[in-house]
Order: C-alpha cells, then structure tokens, then sequence
C-alpha cells in the first residue's frame, strides 16, 4: 500500500518526497541506524509500503544528508557509533522545524532512556525490538498529522 499523502509538499521546509504517476505523495524517510541487518529489513518493509527510505549509519552521514536535502521524516536510533540519536535529533530540528522524528531506543528501564526520550525532539518512540505494524502505523500517523516541531 502506497502512502498517499497530499499536503507534505505544500511547506517550503517540506521534505523531498515527491509526486507518483498518480499524483499521490511519496514519503522520503532517512532511517539513522548503524545496525546493517535492521537498517535493511526497515527500508524492505517501509519500501514495500510505498516510501522512499535512505539509510545512514552515523551522526556525521546523517547531517551531510540533510544538507543536501530534507526529508519528511526522521526515523532515529539512540546509539550510534559517533554520537547520541537524542543529541543529533536537536540537530536535525535546527535545520528542519517541521517534519517529524521518531526515536528508536532498547533503553526501557534504565534512567538513560527516560532521559534520552525527554532529551530528544522527537515526536513519537519506538521500543526494540518494535513490530513492523507499530513501525508502519507510527509512520502512518506522523505523516498524516504532520507533527514536527511545535
């Protein structure tokens, strides 16, 4: 199933997703995860559901991508090899106010997590190991929404 969103496009600080032959909006994710199996099995899934995913495996990857372009939405893990995702979240938030962030973190009880989630700009959490459905369906929800920063 395609995503089939219309108004992402509308903002001038939008993401880069674009238009199919039909018309309808194509979600373009960047998905931060230094995990080579799990960064692949979310863009087969995520791409099967009609999105357009890049993948990046560091912080440094991460901030010359969206240099380059934005993205409609950020899908970040909290440890990477050079740095926090909670810390590069406020990165990407300088440079894109409005598109949403969803923080991936295994810390659930330890005291980091809580911190890491109130440290973050993210607007949604997923807990690892997470299912592709709640993966889909937080997607789903963000774009739709178009929650970013408020």
């Amino acid at each position: 199933m395609a995503a089939k969103l219309t108004t992402l496009n509308e903002s001038p600080n939008a993401g880069s997703g674009e238009s199919n032959s039909n018309g309808l909006f194509t979600a373009r994710i960047l998905h931060v995860e230094d995990n080579t199996d799990i960064g692949d099995m979310v863009a087969f899934v995520l791409g099967r559901e009609g999105y357009e995913v890049v993948t990046a495996r560091t912080c440094r990857e991460t901030l010359d991508l969206i240099t380059e372009r934005l993205f409609d939405l950020y899908l970040i893990d909290n440890v990477l090899p050079d740095g926090s995702g909670a810390r590069l979240s406020l990165r990407i938030r300088a440079v894109d106010a409005e598109n949403p962030i969803i923080f991936c973190s295994a810390w659930d009880s330890r005291p980091q997590s809580k911190s890491a989630r109130d440290y973050s700009a993210a607007q949604g959490y997923l807990l690892k190991p997470f299912s592709m459905e709640d993966l889909v369906g937080t997607i789903s929800r963000l774009l739709k929404t178009g929650c970013g920063a408020n």
